[in-house]
């Protein structure tokens, strides 16, 4: 009886660690791809401003006079203050992606850790008349 109990335990413990096997491989898998678009839509951001950065300095090299030279001088500081905010936006993104990253590894490692207990809960006892 006792060798069946092991048995069991085994078997749930086997199916438990198989499942959240699973569960936290999908996540990992969602993380991924969340990461990805996440880093995509950001760099796609900052390749825009780029190519507004290139169109404003053409915009300059053809300026007829002082006062739009100012004027597109001041929009292309702009325009780079914006793509180093972006620049700095896509860094903060990494940084809460590791840290997701980091919260999943905890997880899985807390997984590894899990120890089974087996308690006694009940004795039967009968007497056979």
């Amino acid at each position: 009886m006792e060798k069946n109990a092991q048995q069991a335990i085994a078997s749930l413990t086997a199916r438990h660690s198989e499942s959240q096997s699973i569960l936290l491989k999908q996540e990992s898998q969602r993380l991924d791809k969340w990461a990805e678009d996440k880093i995509k839509a950001s760099e796609q951001e900052i390749a825009d401003i780029d190519e507004k950065i290139k169109q404003i300095k053409r915009d300059k090299n053809q300026a007829r006079n002082l006062e739009e030279l100012a004027q597109i001088e001041g929009d292309l500081k702009n325009t780079e203050r914006q793509r180093r905010r972006l620049r700095q936006s896509l860094f903060d993104v990494q940084d809460e992606i590791e840290e997701q990253r980091d919260e999943l590894f905890s997880r899985i490692q807390s997984q590894l850790t899990q120890d089974t207990k087996i308690a006694h809960l009940f004795t039967i006892q009968w007497t056979i008349n």
